[in-house]
């Protein structure tokens, strides 16, 4: 079970991050990166934070397997 569960954890994040990377050029050069309680975009940041969170990921999955 733990075994299925950790599979099933590093492929959901291997997409994740093959979607975020395959979409990487197309993004515009800022990107909103946090939302208020009606949804609305209150901040943004240049489009590498989008990297980060594929890192942070990567690196929390790599933690939990």
């Amino acid at each position: 079970m733990a075994a299925t569960l950790c599979m099933l954890g590093t492929t959901l994040t291997a997409c994740a991050a093959t979607a975020h990377l395959a979409n990487y050029p197309s993004m515009p050069m800022t990107v909103p990166t946090h939302f208020n309680i009606r949804g609305e975009a209150d901040a943004y940041g240049p489009k590498i934070t989008v990297l980060w969170v594929v890192l942070v990921m990567v690196l929390v999955q790599s933690l939990l397997a």
